[in-house]
Order: C-alpha cells, then sequence, then structure tokens
C-alpha cells in the first residue's frame, strides 16, 4: 500500500512539473518561467504574448496599448543562444490584426509599424542557430542539473525611445521535471 501512494505521489509531482511546462518543438519549455500559454511581457504601452514556434522560430503577439505607432525594430532585435548573441530575421510573412486579418510580407530593413491599439505577431526567426535545442538542454541538465536558458530580445521604437523586452526561454531536459 505505501508503494502504491509512494507512486502516485511521485507521478502527481511529474504531472505538476509537465503541466507548468509546453512541449514546444520537442523539449519541455517555458517563458519567464511561465508557462507559455500563459505568458504575458506586459508595460504601460505594450504586451507580449506567446502565440506559437518552430525549432529555429518564435511568434510572438505584440500589442499596443497606446494611442500612436509603435514600431518593431527588426535589425535591433536579437536572440542569445547556448551562450552566442545571434542575429534575428524577420520570418518572412507576419501578420496585423486590426478586426479583421490580413498578410503581408515585411521588408525585413525597415521597422514594422504597430497601428494604435493593435496587434502585430512578429515570426522571429533565428539565424544559423536552433532555439528549442533538445540536445543543449540534455547537456546544461548534464552539467549543472538545470535548464537551458536562452532569450529573444524584441526591440521596439515607442515615443522614440528604443526598448529592449528580454523573453527569457528556459529549456528542461525531460530528467529535470523528474526531480
Amino acid at each position: 500500500m505505501k508503494s502504491i501512494l509512494l507512486a502516485l505521489t511521485l507521478l502527481a509531482a511529474i504531472n505538476v512539473s509537465a503541466q507548468e511546462t509546453k512541449r514546444v518543438a520537442s523539449v519541455n519549455t517555458t517563458f519567464n518561467q511561465q508557462h507559455p500559454d500563459k505568458f504575458v511581457l506586459e508595460n504601460d504601452e505594450v504586451k507580449i504574448t506567446f502565440e506559437s514556434a518552430g525549432t529555429m522560430r518564435i511568434d510572438l503577439k505584440v500589442y499596443n496599448k497606446t494611442d500612436k505607432s509603435i514600431d518593431f525594430l527588426w535589425t535591433d532585435t536579437y536572440f542569445v543562444l547556448n551562450g552566442e548573441t545571434k542575429n534575428a530575421h524577420n520570418g518572412g510573412m507576419s501578420s496585423v490584426r486590426m478586426h479583421a486579418f490580413h498578410t503581408e510580407t515585411v521588408d525585413v530593413n525597415k521597422p514594422q509599424k504597430i497601428a494604435p491599439n493593435a496587434s502585430y505577431i512578429a515570426s522571429i526567426t533565428s539565424t544559423g542557430k536552433v532555439i528549442f535545442d533538445s540536445y543543449a538542454a540534455k547537456a546544461a541538465f548534464k552539467k549543472d542539473g538545470g535548464a537551458l536558458v536562452n532569450r529573444v530580445v524584441p526591440v521596439l521604437l515607442i515615443n522614440d525611445l528604443k526598448e529592449e523586452f528580454p523573453v527569457s526561454i528556459e529549456l528542461y531536459d525531460k530528467k529535470a521535471l523528474k526531480r
């Protein structure tokens, strides 16, 4: 009876850990130590949430809460992947949502306008490195028993000031969740 109770307790602990993360591109992930579906990075001017991702891409929804346009600065946005700073690239197709959907190709070198009280889905792609790397997560766990922490840093121009919005991407090896 004790062994069954112990097994159920252990299973519940593993299940709780798994619920706090989400499998993204084959690796358990959190953003700023929040479940990706509940992730919110917000201030008085913008609200950033997670939309979707692939191994080398993350889609973030940037909502402009102001009454003036703001700019998403593609040339200033970057990643920190496995300790290396890497340029970010516009995924090629991005969408602007204002009561209806429409998709347009965006010039990577030009800032992307985000209208007042509207959102923009930024498909931010890594240039040459995998963002959601299960092998690197496993190596980090073997090295220090913790998560691999990568970052994506969208840069916005708000009221003529550049502002960085760092998003920590914690990658967990499946063994870390069993602890």
